[in-house]
This record gives structure tokens, sequence and C-alpha cells, in this order.
């Protein structure tokens, strides 16, 4: 004789009713153990994929937003520097300016040097003859200047004796009393769009 199974035992007690229940129980736990696996799982998998998928997405709109105000902030410094340059150029220009406010231009020595990335540098030693207030005026004419001029170092000489010609005598602008002629070294500094 077989030796009966205790399961199988309880199972054949119960009355018809009571198998059904049963029966109707094991079937729901494994629709939801099958439901559970295989969609649940993998929603809450692809919910967390997409999730930090959107944070990505946030992240890379964030950094084109900061991009794109980086690129505006560029494009207005770059209204500061002049588009197309050369040393001659360059070197008339700040001509014209030391003699806009008052000052001889002893002499001028400018270099291009490597500047950043699409740019060219011009390093221009610039020696003048002028008096504290010419000097002043003409810092001001720099500060204000566009294309940008950066002044690099200010050397301040001795006093000179001012000795012109009759005819600088006559061109020159009277110094305010007390104002003295000196020679000044300045080291200045621009950039032109190499394009």
């Amino acid at each position: 004789m077989r030796e009966k199974i205790p399961l199988l035992d309880i199972f054949e007690r119960l009355d018809e009713k009571q198998r059904r229940i049963l029966i109707g129980a094991v079937i729901f736990l494994l629709v939801f153990l099958i439901c559970y696996n295989l969609i649940y799982k993998n929603a809450a998998k692809r919910v967390i994929y997409y999730k930090s998928r959107l944070k990505k997405l946030t992240t890379q709109n964030r950094l084109r937003g900061e991009l794109s105000r980086l690129d505006g902030i560029k494009r207005a410094y770059e209204t500061l520097i002049a588009q197309k340059q050369n040393i001659d150029s360059f070197k008339n220009e700040l001509s014209k300016l030391a003699l806009s406010s008052g000052g001889k231009v002893m002499s001028i020595v400018s270099v291009r040097k490597p500047g950043p990335a699409d740019y060219n540098a011009f390093s221009t030693t610039l020696e003048l003859r002028c008096s504290y207030h010419q000097l002043g005026n003409f810092l001001s004419i720099i500060e204000n200047a566009e294309p940008y001029i950066g002044i690099k170092n200010i050397k301040l000489g001795t006093e000179v004796a001012r000795t012109m010609s009759p005819m600088e005598l006559a061109a020159a602008k009277p110094l305010p009393e007390g104002d003295t002629v000196t020679d000044v070294s300045l080291v200045l500094e621009t950039y032109s769009l190499r394009r």
C-alpha cells in the first residue's frame, strides 16, 4: 500500500466548496507572483532607468543654458576687441590718443605675441613726455578706449625741463600751475581677432 502525503490527505478531507476556495487562492497567488515578477519589476526598472535619463537630460539642458549664457558674454567681450588690427594701425591709434591728451610721443615699440585661441596680442611700450595732468588725461582716454587697451606697467621717470622749439611752444597746451613735465614709460596691451 502507498503512503499518503499529509497535504493531499488534508485536501481529500475538504468538501467541494472548500476545495474551490483553496484552488482559487493558489491560482490567485500564482497569478500575483507572475504579474509581480513580469510586470511590476520590469516597470520599476524602467521607471528607475527613465528617471536617471530624465536627470541626465535636465543636467544637459542646464549645461546648454549655461553654455549659451557664456557664449553671449563672449560675444559681448568680443565687441570690445578689434575685429582686425595690425601693429602699425595700433601704433598710429596710440599716437593720436597721446597727442590728443597733450603728451609728446618719444617712441613706440610694438610686438605681436602669442594670444589666447583666436586672438592676436599686441604688447606696446610707449615712451611719453607729458605732465602729470596730461598723463591722467591719457590714462582716462585709454581706460575708455574701444577696442580694449590694457595698461600692464607704468614707470614715471625724472622730471624734465620743458624745452621746446618756438613752433612746439606755440602749439603746446599750457600746463596747470605746479604741474611739471616728466618722462613716462607705459606698457600697453590689446587684442584683435585672427579671423
